[in-house]
């Protein structure tokens, strides 16, 4: 699978409906940091999630099924580089109430909570 994000991309997460397909920011525990997963099944509260890039990635096949409430949040919209902005997953903040809602803002090197840089 190629990866759907690169390096530098800049994107917008929300709270919002997990479900297969999304892509999510999650904690993976074990004190390692906040990471960047697609959610490929679910099973009430849990979750298998995996990375785009297989060979490099720590995702479900290494820790297993992950509890839903590790889900910080659903990315929605990738802001930057101007040439790549859009949509990540379905209807951006429709579906997941006001834009004010518990915004994370993901960036390569780690997340910035509150907004926007």
């Amino acid at each position: 699978m190629a990866p759907t994000l690169l390096e530098g991309d800049r994107v917008l997460a929300t709270r919002g409906r997990v479900r297969r397909g999304v892509i999510v920011v999650v904690e993976l525990g074990g004190g390692r940091p906040p990471a960047v997963k697609r959610v490929v099944a679910s099973s009430g509260p849990w979750l298998w999630v995996l990375g785009d890039a297989p060979r490099v990635s720590t995702d479900s096949r290494q820790l297993g099924w992950l509890p839903r409430r590790r889900v910080l949040g659903v990315l929605r919209w990738r802001y930057a580089p101007a040439a790549r902005v859009g949509l990540l997953y379905g209807a951006a903040l429709r579906e997941s109430g006001s834009a004010s809602e518990a915004v994370l803002s993901w960036v390569a090197d780690g997340p910035q909570r509150g907004g926007l840089p």
